[in-house]
């Protein structure tokens, strides 16, 4: 994988004439690479941007906030085997964020430590 810092310096020696095995040499990259990047700006610019897409546990999330408003206490991991059994496939960290996130919003807990 090549850095954003390191893209940027293939950019700049392309632009001072240096050759694609010249490059290759002071980056440390292979020449195919450092021409794939020294050719296609928009590589150099940095990562594609991602696409905004649905979380599984957003079909979910109403039963989740009802278990939530009918007792506080009840745990992340009590959740995800209450959502297994109702056809969730995602995993525990989501459901954990997401739990903690609410219960934080209704002041049940202190934000997260640092």
């Amino acid at each position: 994988m090549v850095s954003p810092e390191m893209r940027v310096d293939i950019g700049y020696l392309h632009h001072q004439g240096l050759s694609y095995r010249e490059i290759g040499r002071k980056t440390g990259h292979d020449r195919r690479t450092v021409k794939r990047y020294a050719e296609q700006p928009k590589l150099r610019a940095g990562e594609r941007a991602k696409v905004a897409r649905p979380s599984k546990l957003d079909r979910f999330a109403p039963l989740i906030e009802s278990w939530l408003q009918e007792d506080s206490r009840y745990r992340a991991s009590w959740i995800l085997d209450q959502l297994r059994k109702a056809g969730y496939r995602g995993g525990y960290s989501i459901v954990r964020a997401f739990v903690r996130d609410r219960k934080e919003e209704c002041g049940r807990i202190g934000p997260a430590p640092i």
